[in-house]
């Protein structure tokens, strides 16, 4: 996988767009305490015995967690209490079901109050759901109608945009429900792979490729996300500055429908770009 934590975002892509934080394990990474935001804001500090996961798709190693104390904060900073619309998304390989209500994913704030966000696998059925509160309004759960298979990376994702929740499973729209927006703000810390508001709440497995966005992302984006993650970024220096090749045409025979453009310097011209055959559509 190609990545420069010092190349500038491109924060005109389309799905760069309202993201806040982006957790990508890299090769080399596995056993670092601090797991970089590629967004370069919200760098989260690893708890628990912190190895390496499976193998991703992604390339290299996932985020690997034991399922007893290991998971990753990242504190109560300001723009990570998401209340209106918002997506989350990430690669998830479970390797056990959770032995009590849930395995934590992507929390801010506390189980069963004031939580702005918190994306969980129930038990037993492992299926994503996704939490919200409201302090007029209250608790509002909503469960995908899918479960989650055991030692198999799976793209979960679930949009916010009004008061309907849609979650998406490798990139297509499953399940709806209303959910609570806006939601209650809190000072909790953002966790990922596990609460420490109870030891049931551990998850165990591996996690790659975690967002934030503070926007629903539409159908056509949830099914980009998934591919380009199929397609382990391949571009050149960096997966955060890409651009859409259908709106470049194509270079020297290359269909680039079939290949991407990065922008590798200053400019946008094809001179300075690498082009980078992807494959697929």
């Amino acid at each position: 996988m190609h990545v420069n934590y010092d190349h500038p975002v491109n924060w005109s892509h389309p799905l760069n767009q309202g993201r806040v934080v982006w957790y990508l394990n890299l090769p080399g990474w596995a056993g670092s305490r601090t797991q970089v935001d590629l967004c370069q804001r919200f760098p989260a500090v690893a708890n628990g015995g912190w190895t390496g996961g499976v193998g991703s798709p992604l390339g290299g190693l996932g985020i690997g967690f034991d399922g007893s104390n290991d998971n990753l904060t990242v504190g109560n900073r300001a723009g990570l209490s998401v209340t209106g619309d918002l997506t989350i998304a990430a690669w998830i390989y479970p390797t056990a079901s959770p032995s009590g209500t849930h395995f934590g994913i992507f929390t801010k704030g506390p189980i069963g109050t004031e939580i702005t966000y918190s994306l969980v696998l129930i038990n037993v059925s492992r299926a994503p759901r996704l939490a919200r509160w409201n302090s007029g309004l209250g608790l509002a759960e909503v469960t995908s109608a899918t479960s989650i298979a055991l030692n198999t990376w799976t793209r979960v994702g679930v949009t916010v945009v009004g008061t309907t929740a849609t979650f998406y499973l490798n990139g297509k729209a499953g399940t709806t429900g209303t959910t609570r927006n806006p939601a209650a703000a809190n000072t909790a810390s953002l966790e990922v792979g596990g609460s420490s508001n109870g030891n049931n709440f551990w998850y165990t497995g591996s996690l790659d490729d975690v967002s934030l966005w503070n926007r629903g992302l539409s159908a056509s984006e949830m099914n980009d996300d998934y591919r380009l993650g199929l397609a382990r970024y391949r571009t050149s220096p960096s997966p955060l500055n890409f651009v859409r090749p259908s709106a470049l045409g194509s270079v020297s025979g290359v269909g680039l429908s079939r290949a991407r453009l990065v922008n590798a310097g200053a400019t946008g011209s094809l001179s300075r770009a690498a082009i980078v055959n992807a494959g697929g559509g």
